[in-house]
């Protein structure tokens, strides 16, 4: 068994064909309550890797949030919506009791992705720009204690905001709604693809920058994947 909790809170056993019985962990919550998107996304992508017959890797996820998910037992049920040579897609609704709360469309390609960000296919205007220092050298990070609203993630995730655009943190909205961070797992575990269909959403909301703390919800989320994370 793994020994990093991402591992663990996103496992869950084969029920059937098409169904995984999973577990939601309280911890990884926004507010003290509510589940982050994120999260309940890689839950939902993990549950269809076990159920579909080497789809390739993950280039795509479209979710939509339903309702909140509540921590405890879950189910995911998926559907097998195309399996071919280079691509395979599936739908997959994670539910508690008889209620749909996250459901998500997943394509997989055949071919490997490129590894790391310099290795995207140059497309000009279609990536942002990386910061102009790097996360060991100047990044800014806040105690878990000190971070607005309940600590949730902060136990589990490192927040290494990007001073050029963290006068917020500070009380300045001038910048208007724009959050850059680093994010990565406080225990350690490497950054993979599951890893990035989680952290695409697990940054605080971009309203915070405005001055305006409390929980947003995730409603509709959309997902390319261009590249396999590279270490750091």
């Amino acid at each position: 068994m793994s020994e990093y909790r991402f591992d663990t809170d996103t496992d869950g056993r084969l029920i059937d064909d098409n169904t995984v019985e999973v577990r939601l962990d309280a911890d990884w919550n926004v507010d003290g309550r509510i589940l982050n998107g994120g999260y309940l996304q890689a839950v939902v992508v993990r549950a269809v890797l076990a159920i579909a017959a080497n789809p390739g890797r993950v280039i795509a996820v479209s979710t939509s949030f339903i309702a909140p998910a509540q921590p405890g037992p879950a189910t995911v049920e998926v559907t097998i919506l195309r399996s071919g040579s280079s691509l395979t897609s599936a739908s997959a609704t994670l539910l508690q009791g008889a209620s749909a709360v996250v459901t998500s469309l997943v394509t997989f390609a055949s071919t490997e992705l490129p590894y790391g960000y310099d290795d995207v296919p140059s497309r000009s205007g279609s990536y942002p720009t990386m910061p102009s220092v790097t996360r060991a050298e100047h990044s800014i990070r806040i105690p878990t204690h000190q971070l607005p609203g309940s600590p949730g993630l902060g136990q589990l995730i490192d927040h290494a905001f990007v001073p050029e655009n963290s006068a917020w943190l500070s009380g300045d909205t001038s910048g208007g709604p724009h959050i850059r961070c680093w994010v990565d797992f406080l225990d350690g575990r490497p950054m993979d693809v599951l890893a990035a269909v989680a952290m695409v959403d697990i940054a605080p909301p971009v309203c915070f920058a405005m001055g305006e703390f409390g929980w947003a919800p995730t409603l509709q989320l959309q997902v390319g994947l261009f590249a396999s994370p590279a270490p750091g």
